[in-house]
């Protein structure tokens, strides 16, 4: 595909070269006066000068015409969202072509049970915790994917019941930086933990600090630089696609979520050269 140029790229250089022009003229026309009168000699100035117009000649524009274009070509959450409502099976074929590996427990474990995505994408296991990242360093470090998205949390509510989301956030953020250690580049996205129904409150409290839990995560990653993919509202919208345990979810929930990961990673990354 040809590189679309935003007027902005064609611009810089044409400004670039009109600058080393007139520096050009001012000293040319110094030198030609100096001339009629005796023997050139080169000033400090004069020598400044002509560094000036090497150094604005040997500029290389190309990264920021890259990052104009690919801001001009970025797409937004909503606008992938609209095409992928029109084109389900573009969901998983974008999460493919980014190279994205899935980690996390049960919830995150169908959408291999339902196939949507396969055991080349994806490492997941039911009735986990983050700390089954530790024991997945090694087949992320053979297969080094270009994306990550991990989601665990449920299990998680109970095991840090005593500690404290604080303490559990520090301890994701060390697997996050292992994960980044064995597979250097890799892009991480962290996705909220999926909601329950709260009639599932009362056989286990601890699932109730999930909004709190969600909110302090997504603070963490925004400031630490780490993706984050809210699917709360999602989860809200399709309350119905439940299933009794009100924990997990059908089958056609997870275009729904697929969607939404794709479309985030996507905004993120997509660049068409």
């Amino acid at each position: 595909m040809n590189k679309k140029r935003s007027p902005i790229s064609i611009i810089i250089p044409v400004l670039i070269a009109a600058i080393v022009a007139a520096v050009a003229v001012v000293f040319v026309m110094k030198y030609e006066k100096t001339s009629a009168q005796t023997e050139p000699s080169f000033s400090a100035a004069d020598a400044e000068g002509l560094n000036f117009i090497t150094e604005m000649e040997s500029v290389d524009t190309t990264p920021i015409e890259d990052r104009i274009f690919e801001e001009d070509n970025r797409q937004s959450v909503d606008e992938l969202l609209a095409e992928f409502d029109s084109d389900p099976s573009a969901i998983w074929k974008t999460l493919k072509d980014y190279d994205t590996l899935i980690m996390g427990d049960s919830r995150a474990q169908c959408f291999l049970i339902y196939d949507f995505m396969d055991d080349a994408h994806c490492l997941v296991t039911h009735s986990t915790t983050i700390y089954k990242i530790e024991e997945y360093l090694p087949e992320v470090e053979a297969r080094k994917p270009r994306v990550i998205v991990i989601s665990y949390g449920i299990n998680d509510t109970g095991l840090y019941h005593d500690y404290g989301v604080v303490n559990y956030m520090n301890d994701f953020a060390g697997l996050i930086e292992d994960l980044r250690e064995v597979d250097p580049g890799v892009k991480i996205y962290v996705n909220s933990i999926l909601p329950c129904l709260e009639s599932e409150y009362e056989r286990a409290p601890n699932w109730m600090v999930i909004p709190e839990w969600n909110e302090y995560i997504k603070n963490y990653c925004e400031e630490h630089e780490i993706g984050y993919i809210d699917a709360t509202e999602i989860c809200n919208q399709h309350r119905d696609l439940y299933i009794d345990d009100g924990v997990h979810l059908v089958e056609e929930f997870y275009p729904y979520w697929g969607a939404l990961i794709a479309a985030t990673i996507a905004s993120d990354m997509s660049v068409a050269r």
